[in-house]
């Protein structure tokens, strides 16, 4: 739609959000999805409140990495999108968000007609309650794993519940776990790409000159991409599985790219005593843009493999099928919704199963694959398509 087709309408995205610089990438999905939905829109306004912590704190290891960096976290404006990140102060059970949040709304004279919030909490909790306060309608996104999820609905929390049942529709990036949200909001539907890729990012480019561009061996190159700090992305498992892959092959190369400088160590530690540092490189986070690196690693790939523990759907598998890649993971949260044939990759069930791993990934480096196909099948999940349905959603809920 071109600008000529925007309404007069503003969206309030109450959610998790990088800087103007790119920090905080874990994030970056919601921004990909306000790229394509503020083309509907005539502003877009993004809240996302930031714990304050003092300068003289922010060496405290205790303190949460993201709340230490807090400091990076400055408002702006690109296009027709603003965005603001007020400080809140969080005292033992006391949370100031929501005053946060209404005193940023009042200072900068903010309006809107529609609230959409990514994560149950404390977005989903502050979209219910801006809600009410503003008599507005408010859509949920829910993007965590299957066990984080499951967490929070074995918790019995007032507050998730309260989130789930306030909004006027679910969104849930799985069709496996529409069933138990319809139990607290019966509004709930599946999208099973979540904000959806980004196309301008993700496309088949030149093996030949990606693989030229990171200076990488002359070999079959496996990938992995999955936050260091997070155990169920399952990356010692994956190392392990390498190591008997190695075994019976030698033509591979495997590099796992991801964040956090702790999680990294372990990864390391477990390559060292495998002996594996010679065909497995744990290379640490690589940008998404400018540089677009993360679309070129995925273009030089010959396989990508996560064997998740859980997930809702990743992100980078559709990233990667976007790319011509194929992919090797487990059947978890709603990757067997997208893998629905061995055209575009093989899975399995058991994350402990490393032996399994190692077969899939041994065939997959032998199978022919028909990169075009797999592209053109990723097609299906692009930013643009999951922000045409959201938008149906949207004219549903809220009649432009």
């Amino acid at each position: 739609m071109t600008s000529a087709g925007k309404n007069e309408r503003t969206l309030l995205i109450v959610a998790p959000y990088p800087t103007e610089k790119g920090e905080s990438i874990l994030s970056s999905f919601v921004r990909n999805q306000v790229n394509e939905l503020k083309r509907y829109f005539r502003k877009v306004v993004v809240i996302s409140p930031v714990m304050f912590v003092p300068r003289f704190l922010r060496n405290v290891s205790l303190i949460p990495e993201v709340h230490r960096n807090n400091i990076l976290f400055k408002d702006y404006k690109y296009d027709n999108v603003e965005v603001y990140f007020p400080k809140y102060i969080k005292w033992l059970a006391i949370d100031y968000r929501f005053r946060v949040i209404i005193r940023c709304i009042e200072a900068n004279n903010l309006s809107f007609d529609l609230i959409h919030a990514h994560f149950t909490y404390p977005y989903g909790y502050l979209a219910v309650k801006l809600k009410r306060k503003f008599c507005k309608q408010a859509v949920l996104t829910i993007h965590e794993n299957g066990s984080w999820l499951s967490r929070e609905i074995a918790q019995n929390k007032r507050k998730f519940q309260e989130a789930w049942r306030g909004v006027d529709l679910i969104i849930r990036v799985n069709e496996a776990d529409v069933k138990k949200l319809r139990a607290y909001n019966p509004n709930t539907i599946s999208l099973p790409a979540g904000c959806g890729f980004s196309n301008r990012d993700f496309y088949p480019r030149s093996k030949t000159e990606c693989r030229k561009r990171l200076d990488l061996p002359d070999k079959k190159i496996i990938l992995h991409v999955g936050n260091y700090k997070i155990s169920h992305k399952n990356q010692i498992n994956l190392v392990r599985a390498l190591a008997e892959l190695r075994k019976g092959r030698e033509d591979f190369t495997a590099y796992l790219i991801g964040r956090g400088a702790e999680g990294r160590k372990s990864i390391q530690r477990e390559v060292e005593s495998l002996g594996a540092s010679d065909y497995v490189k744990v290379v640490g986070g690589v940008p998404l843009s400018p540089e677009n690196f993360l679309p070129i690693w995925m273009c030089a790939a010959d396989l990508f493999v996560l064997p998740s523990y859980s997930e809702g759907n990743p992100a980078v598998m559709f990233e990667a099928l976007a790319c011509g890649t194929p992919y090797v993971g487990t059947k978890v949260g709603g990757v067997g919704e997208v893998i629905t044939s061995e055209e575009y990759g093989f899975l399995y069930d058991d994350p402990e199963d490393t032996k399994r791993l190692k077969d899939l990934m041994d065939r997959a480096l032998d199978k022919e694959w028909n990169s075009k196909n797999i592209s053109e099948y990723a097609l299906n999940f692009t930013g643009e398509k999951v922000a045409e349905k959201i938008m149906m959603e949207y004219d549903r809920l809220c009649p432009r």
